[in-house]
């Protein structure tokens, strides 16, 4: 029987750990991301483990980079929405490379959820 190939993993845990440290040190410029996902970018083709789900997801997050600096006429309505939508991009990224898994998911859920229902749930007869 021919041995079904095992996926390598996107990242190794010393790499999640070196990236991890990078995004909590980032101030929320622009240039940062755009570093992280260079380092994550290198890891992954090192390890030899970019697959078409990832090429793709990470060809779309450079997109959206490069629509903002090639097209300074946007309409101010599409140039608002995109950091909200390379921001889903790049979370995603990081479920699939394995920076963020999904029990941290989950907790982060659970916690959004207690949160709203503490400041904005129904309220209590």
């Amino acid at each position: 029987m021919d041995e079904v190939a095992k996926k390598k993993p996107y990242l190794i845990q010393t790499q999640i750990d070196a990236i991890r440290a990078e995004l909590e040190a980032i101030q929320g410029s622009p240039s940062e991301y755009i570093r992280l996902l260079k380092m994550i970018d290198h890891y992954v083709h090192v390890n030899e483990a970019a697959d078409e789900k990832y090429n793709l997801l990470f060809q779309s997050l450079t997109n959206f980079d490069r629509l903002t600096e090639t097209e300074p006429g946007l309409d101010v309505a599409i140039l608002n929405t995109l950091p909200l939508l390379s921001g889903i991009c790049l979370f995603d990224l990081f479920v699939l490379v394995g920076v963020i898994g999904i029990d941290e998911m989950a907790k982060g859920h659970d916690a959004y959820l207690n949160a709203f229902q503490r400041n904005k749930g129904t309220p209590q007869a």
